[in-house]
């Protein structure tokens, strides 16, 4: 494997043990595989610095590595509809009231505190990998909370 597709699988294997990215796949309606799928298909380029040709791109999974073109492209496929699922379920819920407004004004806010936290996590270069895993672990508790209180809606509800 090339020192560019080495780098992207590095990227994505740190991806995966981040614990804010683990919280937040872990409820996601996407499998572990789609989501690997999606950061590949979406980000390759990216990663690798270059185009990445179908080939390579089964290469970067972390999981079932010795994949066909056929079955990336149908995973792919069906993350891409979890995802369209996804944005219409919460607007849906939005429109007929069961959040409190149809707008994403308190998703963009839970998006604006998660910039945040990347934003912290990069400037701490002075801590330790232990320490920073700490700190994520804790985020990632906060935004589990965070999301579900504004899914639950009024305190006072059971």
């Amino acid at each position: 494997m090339s020192e560019t597709l080495d780098g992207a699988k590095q990227v994505l294997t740190a991806t995966f043990r981040d614990p804010i990215t683990q919280t937040l796949l872990i409820h996601s309606s996407l499998t572990r595989t789609q989501f690997e799928t999606v950061l590949i298909s979406m980000l390759g380029q990216e990663l690798s610095g270059r185009p990445v040709l179908s080939h390579e791109r089964l290469v970067l999974r972390l999981t079932k590595p010795k994949l066909t073109r056929g079955s990336f492209n149908r995973t792919l496929s069906q993350a891409r509809r979890n995802i369209v699922g996804s944005i219409y379920t919460i607007l849906l819920l939005g429109y007929v009231g069961l959040f409190d407004s149809p707008e994403l004004a308190p998703f963009l806010e839970l998006a604006s505190r998660m910039k945040a936290y990347i934003d912290q996590r990069e400037a701490s270069e002075t801590m330790t990998q232990e320490d920073r895993g700490e700190v994520m672990k804790i985020i990632g508790d906060e935004l589990e909370e965070a999301i579900n209180t504004l899914v639950r809606g009024a305190p006072n509800e059971v």
